[in-house]
């Protein structure tokens, strides 16, 4: 049974990848310090609870212990607007605690590592859809700090031999099936539980921009269902299994919906109208941001299975529904 270890596994997509790799029938620890991470979305797992910042000596130890095949990195922090207000917190945490794990995993002799990029990488899209060969024009600190792990990765893949692929995720969304596992933030910025935790509260959502050049005047984005999006990392690990580098691959469904085709979506699923005001634009976002993601298709063999607007949509509901103040 092959042993792999998962930075950040009990965070949002961090956790679903863990639950989905114990489902394949590899042999799971979670490494999280819990911050922002919940142990109730790793039941049945087991987690060793590391400072990836604070403690890389206690990183190296447990990871030549353990003799781990991969590494799978989610933990980041990962809010746009925090990270122009306070750059240094999002370089310590995303860039050295990220070389951190990725130091901590070539000198245990682990030449597998999985790495939980962002399409912020691009900034404003000077194409449609968005390859990976696109330039990276990132607007923020946050998607700064994922270039420069990307970049880190090719040369440790150069020195070392460490193969990796990194991920460029669109816009993570949904939930479990049954609604016991879901997005559970202190500080919620994504569109979706925002707008199905104000229509269960009964209170208003703001919709940031209404003149940008889209059909009806809100921005557009490509969604992605997490289980999509954990499917997308165990077959990443099948891959440099045989093939040896450093890769990249875009993680999207394809398909664009606006703010205002979400809220509809949402009143069509919970049978309720959404109140919702528009608010200035957000800097940095752009109009619209579609993922060209054939060549995860070519190489991997990974077709979005759950990312059509109502699953993800009635997914996130149920969720929210059972879960009001998260886990």
């Amino acid at each position: 049974m092959k042993k792999v270890a998962v930075i950040g596994g009990a965070g949002y997509i961090g956790s679903f990848t863990a639950q989905a790799l114990h489902k394949s029938g590899y042999k799971v620890i979670v490494v999280d310090d819990l911050s922002l991470g919940h142990k109730k979305a790793v039941r049945g797992l087991s987690i060793k609870k590391i400072d990836i910042v604070n403690q890389a000596e206690v990183l190296v130890k447990f990871f030549k212990q353990e003799k781990f095949d991969a590494v799978f990195h989610f933990a980041a922090l990962a809010q746009v607007r925090e990270s122009m207000k306070n750059p240094g917190l999002y370089f310590t945490h995303n860039v050295s605690g990220s070389i951190n794990v990725i130091e901590a995993a070539a000198v245990s002799g682990i030449d597998k590592f999985i790495f939980s990029s962002t399409a912020s990488v691009y900034g404003n899209p000077e194409k449609l859809p968005i390859p990976e060969s696109h330039s990276l024009n990132t607007t923020n600190v946050y998607g700064e700090t994922k270039i420069m792990i990307e970049k880190v990765l090719q040369w440790y893949w150069k020195i070392f031999q460490l193969s990796s692929v990194s991920i460029r995720y669109f816009n993570a969304s949904g939930a479990s099936k049954d609604g016991k596992m879901g997005e559970s933030h202190l500080t919620e910025t994504h569109l979706i539980p925002n707008i199905i935790c104000a229509a269960l509260k009964e209170k208003e959502v703001v919709i940031f921009g209404n003149d940008y050049p889209t059909p009806d005047g809100t921005c557009m984005r490509d969604y992605i269902h997490v289980y999509d999006l954990a499917s997308i990392h165990i077959q990443a690990l099948e891959y440099i299994n045989s093939n040896a580098g450093a890769f990249v691959f875009n993680a999207g469904a394809g398909e664009v919906h606006s703010n205002l085709e979400v809220v509809k979506a949402v009143e069509k699923v919970m049978g309720k109208k959404v109140k919702y005001s528009f608010g200035p634009k957000r800097e940095g976002d752009p109009a619209k941001l579609v993922a060209d993601s054939r060549l995860a298709k070519k190489k991997l063999g990974w077709v979005p299975k759950n990312s059509d607007l109502a699953t993800i949509i009635k997914s996130a509901w149920l969720w929210h529904s059972k879960h009001p103040r998260g886990y």
